[in-house]
């Protein structure tokens, strides 16, 4: 008679404690835990949360493989997901303790500029970015899914301890799950991740001609810097709001 050697059960509990001892390991070192437990039917619901997982679910070779960590990503086996500069970092509860690594490039600088020159003038602060409270031609260009904040399948990639020899195992998967929900509390933390500032949205006219000009504001005229920035200025300006004397309104 053939025996079949199974790998053994592992309760859960043994699991759990397998786990926690991770973790102490880790808080031992100065890390903060920060598990993630996806909710909702989406699993998201924020522009930046709903966004991402839209995102991520139309990217091939990806999306088709997402389901496998719903229920990961719901059963609170995320123990933590932290997001970093660069880098995602996840520890995610299966047979044994995986790590879940997530590398991604920086926004490519024609990218970002494309953005913050679409957002010059139409944002009042970093909380309308951060709660979505922009123009509707703003919000559709940094969920573009080819010229976004959101990144391509080639400026990041998917790393996890596992022994599965799949592109996107279970645990790959619900981190991709967690990283949407964690984006619903925290969307500052896709700027970090991608290497960018909120702030650099918000721009004025006023800021941004002050800049352009530098120490030669003085030669340049109204109609000139009208002429760089597109702007008919078919209102009275204060001058002094771009910081020149009123003694020069002819010349700034």
């Amino acid at each position: 008679m053939n025996h079949v050697n199974w790998p053994r059960f592992i309760p859960v509990s043994e699991r759990r404690a397998w786990a926690e001892k991770r973790l102490e390991a880790l808080r031992a070192q100065g890390v903060t835990i920060q598990p993630e437990q996806a909710t909702g039917r989406n699993m998201a619901s924020s522009v930046w949360g709903t966004g991402w997982m839209q995102h991520v679910q139309s990217l091939p070779k990806i999306g088709k493989h997402l389901p496998r960590g719903q229920i990961y990503a719901r059963n609170g086996s995320i123990l933590h997901l932290e997001i970093l500069p660069g880098q995602v970092k996840a520890l995610v509860m299966g047979t044994q303790v995986y790590e879940v690594t997530i590398p991604v490039l920086p926004v490519s600088g024609n990218v970002w500029q494309e953005i913050k020159d679409l957002c010059l003038g139409k944002i009042g602060s970093v909380q309308e970015v951060y709660e979505a409270n922009l123009p509707q031609e703003v919000v559709h260009k940094i969920l573009d899914a080819k010229r976004g904040l959101f990144p391509l399948s080639n400026e990041f990639s998917l790393r996890c301890e596992c022994f599965e020899k799949v592109q996107v195992c279970k645990h790959k998967a619900a981190v991709l799950y967690g990283i949407g929900s964690r984006l619903d509390k925290h969307p500052e933390l896709l700027f970090k991740w991608r290497g960018v500032k909120a702030k650099d949205l918000v721009t004025s006219w006023a800021k941004e001609l002050r800049e352009h000009l530098g120490e030669r504001k003085h030669m340049l005229s109204l109609d000139q810097a009208g002429d760089i920035f597109g702007i008919e200025w078919d209102e009275q300006i204060d001058i002094s709001e771009i910081g020149v004397k009123s003694s020069d309104k002819d010349q700034i």
